[in-house]
């Protein structure tokens, strides 16, 4: 077997057998095993040296743990240091030798203090601490300060694994180390007491005095920032340090030349709460703005997180700053640009969303690099997660207070297609898009609680479902809007006008059945059949409507019909084979309808009568009768009047009429075009609603529900409905180049969306370019 006496050695052996180390290492330790028992403490503690080097490669060495002490119990310094290294790194609470630790540590507190020290804190236990508490406390004035140091040290230890403040008199020894003539001490006890204030703050007010008195008497800057760090943390704790703090802080601001003090003055004053006295958050955002134009991007980091804290409660003082923020989106750090993004989304008004959101649009451009700004590195790049964080926050800010930043809800509209079309996708493990997602979702919400915007968001959805099956897509999230174009697109079909939908049907049915869609998701697939039948119903419903008025161009609409029920039966046949249950039964069901309708098409071909199955789709998939407008009744309908149609209208069981005969059932399911309510229906049928009110209100065992609690001015019909404005201008058929329209100074309500009716200006097509100032139409849609 291979003889190794020193360390070097062993380490010399294990680089010449680097192929099989673990094999040259057990025979070490066979051998080590041996020289371990030897009676000469050299050689013990040579083997003890090598034992630690092993252990530092991954090995246990629990085992020689009384090895350890009796080298640590050595006489000889050099030795009893191989010992206490030994034990520092192998020894822990459960190493059974640990019950003469105490012992052999009280010996040599008494002579070799300092090794003891350390390895004190390494291996410390709480009934350890408990133990030595007295001899450490004794050791705080002790003549040399590196053991002084060590002491305060001990002291963190102790009190952080006992858990016990108080125990013996190391407060009084801490408070007295802060007095001490070495700076080496004093700033050892000033770091021991800031570890401290996290846990125990109010223990830790009882050195305030002292750590003021070397506030304002030390020419340390670095003692002055530990110190400024522990007042910061005292602070919340006792307010009457504010009071206190605030001339010495205010000098040290004004007076210093150390940016890091400086900068420990400014975070001191924003944790602590003391921004509120005098001009000091003024002057203090000041200093940090300061910051944002220095070289060093580290400063303007800390700036920045800085200026962050101070949003909450003094988001007002940033606004003459808003250049000096503006300035950080151009940073060449992604991180300092990201930071800067999240302030200014905080600080968005009425009066400078138009800037910072221009200022965000700008962001999106592709920047043009030369090749030697690429080589040197001298341009700011554009990664993937900024743009998506940029995305989050101009959505955010649209958002904001119910959408009171945006000028109009077709600006919206076409915002969310632009950035669906340059912010990259990231999807998760399930290929999914949360942004994506995001978007198609508010899509969805503008649709549903803003009627006045349904006909614009469909004609974009149908745009959008043509560009998708005509075109390659490039990889963009444009994919993950398909839920809410086509649901859109089938929900709220019925907003077109009857004109603009007979031309529009057939190829937006045509989009929808494309085998594309095959390709989706089975959630897609089963909006996309419903979507279908929708608008085929609305279609059908359509030709049947004017079946009496437009006689010579009859057949010719009976020809195109039955071609498109053709058509729409073979797209849907494929719908029937797919694996999900939900989305095969929805196929089937509309199958056999249409197979229904376009036997009778085939059958009435020569017939002056309407097949009656045209109105068949659309009374299943609409639960009640349709709406459908005329092109003059676009611009005179009333929203204050409510229609029979409204399927959100809650339906009371007590009014129900009577059932009528079997004729009249039949000509009201053929009745397709609605009339509005007339002035004496509504009244009798308020009248109706208060007489059944009023007998519920008699009627001891009646059970009042939430709603029937409720006064009378909780009834809908006479809260008054605010035509939202859209830009007219605004073509669905044209791409939108991303920028923030100017404002007019007129403004007005909407009901539950508090949105100011900005003046949207005319937005060139085209994709998004750069942000190009235009002067505000003065006429209202």
């Amino acid at each position: 077997m291979l003889f190794i006496q020193q360390l070097s050695g062993f380490i010399k052996g294990l680089r010449a057998n680097k192929d099989d180390e673990r094999k040259f290492i057990e025979s070490v330790l066979d051998e080590i095993k041996v020289e371990i028992r030897n009676s000469d403490i050299d050689i013990k503690s040579t083997a003890i040296l090598k034992l630690t080097y092993i252990e530092m490669l991954g090995f246990d060495i629990s085992w020689s743990a009384f090895p350890i002490i009796e080298t640590a119990s050595s006489s000889k310094a050099h030795l009893k240091a191989i010992g206490y290294l030994a034990a520092n790194q192998s020894f822990n609470s459960q190493t059974e030798v640990m019950m003469l630790m105490p012992n052999l540590l009280k010996k040599d507190l008494q002579s070799e203090p300092g090794l003891a020290l350390t390895s004190f804190t390494s291996i410390a236990t709480p009934e350890l601490s408990v133990d030595l508490a007295s001899d450490i406390s004794r050791l705080t004035t002790h003549t040399k300060p590196s053991v002084r140091q060590k002491s305060v040290a001990a002291i963190l230890k102790s009190i952080t694994l006992t858990n016990d403040f108080e125990l013996a008199d190391f407060k009084k020894r801490l408070r007295e180390r802060l007095n001490d003539q070495d700076p080496g001490v004093i700033v050892a006890t000033v770091s021991a007491i800031t570890e401290l204030a996290t846990s125990y703050p109010t223990q830790c007010l009882h050195f305030a005095p002292s750590l003021y008195r070397l506030l304002t008497s030390s020419t340390n800057n670095w003692l002055v920032i530990k110190v400024l760090k522990l007042f910061a943390t005292l602070l919340p704790y006792e307010p009457r340090l504010q009071r206190k703090l605030f001339s010495p802080i205010n000098e040290l601001i004004e007076n210093t030349t150390a940016v890091s003090v400086l900068y420990e003055c400014v975070l001191t004053c924003i944790i602590g709460g003391m921004l509120s006295t005098g001009d000091l958050a003024e002057k203090c955002l000041e200093k940090l703005t300061q910051f944002l134009d220095e070289e060093d991007q580290n400063l303007k980091y800390v700036s920045l997180l800085a200026i962050a804290q101070m949003v909450p409660h003094h988001a007002h003082l940033l606004y003459e700053h808003e250049d000096a923020l503006l300035s950080t989106l151009d940073d060449v750090d992604t991180l300092i640009r990201l930071r800067g993004l999240e302030i200014l989304s905080a600080i968005v008004t009425k009066s400078n969303v138009e800037r910072v959101m221009n200022k965000l649009f700008e962001q999106l451009l592709p920047t043009q690099t030369s090749a030697k700004d690429a080589l040197t590195g001298g341009t700011k790049s554009t990664p993937k997660n900024y743009i998506r964080q940029l995305a989050q926050e101009i959505i955010k800010i649209c958002k904001k207070d119910h959408y009171t930043n945006i000028p109009s809800f077709s600006w919206l509209i076409n915002v969310i297609m632009q950035l669906a079309k340059v912010v990259p996708p990231s999807r998760g493990s399930e290929g999914i898009d949360e942004l994506g997602e995001e978007f198609s979702q508010l899509l969805v919400d503008i649709a549903v609680n803003y009627p006045q915007t349904r006909q614009y968001a469909t004609n974009v959805m149908q745009d959008m479902l043509v560009e998708y099956v005509e075109t390659d897509i490039p990889v963009s999230m444009v994919s993950d809007l398909l839920p809410a174009a086509v649901y859109i697109t089938g929900e709220y079909a019925m907003q077109v006008t009857s004109s603009q939908f007979l031309e529009a049907a057939q190829p937006t049915i045509q989009q929808l059945i494309h085998p594309k869609f095959l390709e989706t998701s089975h959630f897609v697939m089963g909006l996309t059949v419903i979507s279908i039948a929708r608008v085929y119903g609305i279609h059908a419903m359509l030709v049947a409507n004017g079946w009496e008025d437009d006689i010579r161009d009859r057949q010719t609409k009976l020809t195109e019909l039955t071609n498109l029920t053709s058509e729409t039966r073979d797209g849907i046949i494929a719908y029937t084979t797919i694996a999900d249950v939900e989305v095969k039964e929805r196929a089937r069901q509309l199958l056999n309808l249409l197979n229904v309708v376009y036997g009778d098409l085939i059958k009435d071909q020569d017939s002056n009568e309407c097949p009656k199955s045209l109105y068949l789709v659309s009374s299943i998939y609409f639960n009640k009768a349709l709406e459908v407008k005329e092109d003059e009744e676009m611009v005179k309908f009333d929203l204050n009047v409510p229609l029979f149609v409204n399927i959100d209208e809650e339906s009371y069981t007590d009014d129900e009429p009577e059932i009528q005969p079997q004729e009249n059932k039949e000509e009201r399911r053929h009745s397709t075009k609605l009339r509005q309510e007339t002035p004496e229906e509504r009244a009798e049928r308020k009248r109706r609603k208060a007489a059944l009110k009023a007998e519920r209100d008699a009627n001891p065992y009646y059970i009042k529900s939430k709603k029937d609690k409720g006064t009378d001015s909780d009834d809908l019909d006479d809260v008054p409905v605010v035509n939202l404005d859209i830009d007219e201008n605004a073509s669905s058929g044209n791409s939108t180049p991303l920028f923030y329209p100017k404002t007019s100074s007129g403004t007005s309500s909407l009901k539950s969306a508090s949105t100011q009716n900005l003046e949207p200006t005319a937005i060139e097509s085209g994709s998004i370019s750069k942000v190009v100032k235009k002067k505000s139409r003065s006429r209202k849609v």
